[in-house]
């Protein structure tokens, strides 16, 4: 069997939330993730992981793994860089999700898919938001072409969750 070749985006300052999750199931399917877990019990496989995670972070952000001693202390040092629980970083995406719009010629899908990368980004900042929340921040902002559909969701108190409420929105689009 061929070897299944994975990457992901490299860590660039917007994406922890995404990348810290996928570089997770990549270091599982590499069998490394014990190195970040327990570096002691695993040295081989710690030294492999933080190897990885340094390939998988771009140079402005190299200096906070560059000096760990092992898998964990990077791991941990990019989620404490990253998971900034500051009320700045909140305040932030707050305004976000307030001033969240579907863009001129965006398609619905990628509309969505922006609003659940903010709900990631909010959740793991420490922001406790609802799928009705974040729906309700996605039809109040798209196109007037919507506006009858809208109309109908909101009358028919549909509006629970963005995936409940994509394919009657791409149905319309």
């Amino acid at each position: 069997m061929a070897d299944i070749k994975i990457s992901i985006e490299p860590l660039n300052g917007e994406n922890y939330a995404v990348w810290s999750q996928r570089m997770e199931m990549l270091l599982v399917h590499k069998k490394l993730w014990k190195g970040v877990t327990e570096p002691k019990a695993n040295i081989d496989r710690s030294v492999e992981a933080k190897a990885l995670i340094r390939l998988n972070v771009t140079e402005q952000y190299l200096g906070h793994v560059v000096g760990a001693r092992n898998a964990k202390q990077a791991w941990d040092e990019l989620e404490k860089v990253f998971r900034g629980k500051t009320t700045a970083r909140k305040l932030q995406l707050k305004r976000e999700l307030m001033t969240f719009k579907q863009e001129s010629g965006e398609l619905v899908a990628k509309y969505v898919d922006r609003a659940k990368d903010l709900e990631r980004e909010l959740l793991a900042a420490g922001v406790e938001v609802k799928p009705k929340d974040i729906a309700m921040s996605v039809i109040t902002s798209l196109s007037k072409e919507f506006d009858t559909l809208v109309t109908i969701l909101v009358a028919a108190d549909a509006v629970k969750s963005v995936d409940e409420m994509l394919p009657q929105l791409q149905i319309h689009e």
